[in-house]
């Protein structure tokens, strides 16, 4: 197994740059209700884990304690967007795109980090949806994976509580060179970096 670590040192003001220039493609797509999300086809999602600063990988995301997510809120224009990012040295950073537009009304947003277990994201407000497509960059630095091969099968999921399962986001992609899940999403909710064999 190999730890995801070493890809990238710092994300900085040329990180966040980039992050922008890749994305700013997005703002001018309105989002198809049946595009961004598909259900999981076997039911079967593997979540991928990290262990950060000894803490005991676990699985199930609902026990982690407070202390486990890394915060940050902004309060986003409709009319102008913005960036939001979260992370640390040890589990790298997770980028959060709003194009201009893709809000009915300016909003306060939240994004928590798993600071160990789960590569996971908590969006909020809950269930807020968008008008145009958003765009998620899911750090999994410090996760281990069996090979490249295995990296290329990871992907966005979502937890769906009128199901109780876990559903795909299709289109999601792992990023090799920066250790993140990419995925264009239509509503917050709880994200995870995970497998459907």
């Amino acid at each position: 197994m190999r730890t995801l670590r070493s890809t990238y040192r710092s994300i900085g003001i040329a990180g966040l740059m980039a992050a922008f220039l890749t994305v700013s493609g997005c703002s001018e797509t309105p989002l198809q209700s049946d595009q961004s999300s598909a259900p999981d086809s076997s039911g079967d999602v593997r979540l991928l884990t990290r262990t950060v600063a000894g803490k005991a990988t676990v699985v199930d995301i609902n026990a982690l304690d407070a202390d486990a997510w890394l915060t940050t809120s902004k309060f986003i224009e409709a009319e102008t967007g913005g960036i939001l990012w979260v992370g640390n040295w040890n589990v790298g950073y997770s980028i959060f795109y709003v194009p201009p537009g893709a809000l009915r009304e300016s909003t306060t947003i939240t994004m928590s980090i798993s600071a160990y277990g789960p590569c996971a994201v908590r969006m909020e407000p809950s269930g807020l949806e968008f008008n145009r497509k958003t765009r998620l960059w899911l750090s999994y630095w410090g996760a281990e994976v069996d090979s490249r091969k295995e990296e290329a099968k990871l992907k966005l999921f979502y937890f769906n509580p009128a199901t109780e399962g876990w559903e795909l986001v299709s289109g999601s992609t792992a990023d090799f060179s920066t250790l993140r899940v990419k995925a264009n999403l239509r509503h917050f909710s709880l994200y995870a970096v995970g497998t459907n064999p």
